[in-house]
């Protein structure tokens, strides 16, 4: 946690600003010490993250599987997806380097960090990215090293941050995930400025075969122990492979559930595990 992330929190219960305690430090980092209300509620900085929440509920899976893929999108390996990080903020969020630069910004979801690297690579004055599963891990070691991204773990329903504090507030694939994607874009609302930005992604509702059978396997998927998710996913590289058989692989993966087509073998463990 930087020193001056300590301006921007506030109580999520109270709304009152925070005393720091410090218990250890490497330099402006805060490595480990507590935030404290003057009511006496007391939330830890734990390994450089501020934590707001004592588990990831619904998202232990996402927190498996961003650590375990934590630099899925670093040391160059966006250059074998389809489309880049700056490439799908841009075609799925309609944000770019101009609309960012020198904007403060709120990434809801945040996963390993990488959108939050691009804000900051493309001038944002500051970045928070906030996600309620132990992906902060990921997303803290992927961006300590750039002074205007702060990683927070938090409930999108109760963020640590005044309303209006935000120029932008983007979500890419994440609130369809939470227990009511209606009321969690609702929970958002507030901490834009009056006339900043709020752009949210999540997956199309097309209620055609393969969505339907998605949504079976789904309801077990979502059930299993995420390792043992995780190892049933590798199935999905070989049928990659399969897809691209030209005319036949595409008829197959008509009556199939979605199954990535992404190139890199990576990527494509990944999106299917989510």
């Amino acid at each position: 946690m930087k020193t001056h992330l300590l301006q921007y929190l506030v109580c999520p219960t109270r709304g009152t600003k925070f005393e720091l305690e410090i218990s250890e430090r490497d330099g402006d980092e805060i490595l480990e010490g507590s935030l404290v209300s003057p009511f006496g509620e007391r939330y830890p900085v734990r390994d450089g993250i501020p934590r707001f929440v004592s588990s990831e509920k619904y998202t232990d899976t996402f927190g498996f599987q961003w650590n375990r893929h934590a630099r899925i999108y670093c040391d160059g390996k966006d250059k074998h997806r389809i489309y880049s990080s700056s490439d799908q903020l841009e075609r799925r969020l309609d944000l770019s380097l101009e609309k960012v630069r020198d904007k403060t910004v709120l990434d809801i979801g945040c996963g390993t960090g990488a959108n939050g690297a691009v804000m900051a690579e493309w001038g944002a004055r500051e970045v928070f990215c906030v996600d309620l599963s132990s992906a902060v891990e990921a997303a803290y070691a992927n961006t300590r090293h750039l002074n205007n991204v702060h990683v927070i773990q938090a409930d999108l329903f109760k963020l640590p941050f005044r309303h209006e504090s935000f120029d932008i507030l983007y979500s890419m694939g994440v609130l369809h995930h939470t227990p009511d994607t209606a009321k969690a874009f609702l929970s958002l609302v507030p901490f834009v400025k009056e006339s900043g930005i709020i752009s949210i992604w999540v997956y199309a509702d097309c209620p055609d075969l393969r969505q339907r059978l998605s949504d079976r396997v789904r309801a077990v998927t979502t059930r299993i122990n995420p390792r043992l998710l995780y190892a049933l996913c590798w199935l999905a590289v070989p049928a990659y492979y399969v897809y691209k058989i030209p005319f036949l692989g595409k008829a197959i993966f008509h009556f199939l559930p979605p199954i990535s087509t992404e190139p890199y073998w990576e990527v494509t463990v990944q999106v299917v595990q989510t």
